[in-house]
């Protein structure tokens, strides 16, 4: 899956959109053996995704969590915005829970 990727486009934006999709594949013929986490879901609810996550691999949530809170918050970063509406444009998502 890892061993060799190429992506060709030179635009910067076309390449993300190469990555993302390369990744997809890969998450999904992994999909068995993970267990996947939502960045939306993890910054909005970060404690419940650390127990849905501890719970499927059979792990204890830790008794004593230090606050979670997001750093990324809505126009820390300049192009996530942009970006983020290239990627529903572009990109295959529904297969995660995007619609």
């Amino acid at each position: 899956l890892l061993t060799h990727i190429d992506f060709h486009s030179k635009d910067r934006d076309e390449r993300r959109i190469e990555v993302w999709n390369h990744y997809a594949k890969v998450i999904d013929e992994l999909r068995d053996r993970v267990h996947i986490v939502r960045y939306e879901d993890l910054v909005e609810d970060p404690h419940h995704e650390l127990e849905r996550f501890c719970s499927h691999y059979g792990l204890k949530v830790p008794d004593l969590l230090p606050e979670l809170e997001s750093r990324n918050r809505k126009g820390v970063y300049r192009s996530t915005e942009e970006f983020r509406d290239l990627v529903l444009a572009r990109c295959e998502l529904s297969r995660f829970g995007y619609e």
